[in-house]
């Protein structure tokens, strides 16, 4: 988790279980993702709902050589 995400992920309270909840379980949103010329990788929209609230939520996630890096997370619409 980028130091970004981790800071959004508090300040919006989304708990980390649901983060991996809805990385293990959502899908892509093709029109959310896009190429980071900038850094040479792709960034992708991971959608999903979170386990016991079942509110949207988006994570956008980017690869490099060390594996999977989380970005950043957000709710999707009015919580």
């Amino acid at each position: 988790m980028t130091k970004h995400a981790y800071i959004r992920h508090e300040e919006r309270m989304i708990r980390v279980p649901d983060i991996i909840h809805v990385l293990k379980t959502g899908y892509e949103e093709k029109k959310k993702s896009s190429y980071d010329e900038k850094h040479n990788t792709w960034k992708c929209a991971i959608r999903g709902k979170t386990m016991i609230d079942d509110l949207d939520v988006r994570i956008i996630v980017s690869f490099d050589e060390t594996g999977m890096l989380i970005i950043t997370v957000m709710y999707i619409g009015s919580r």
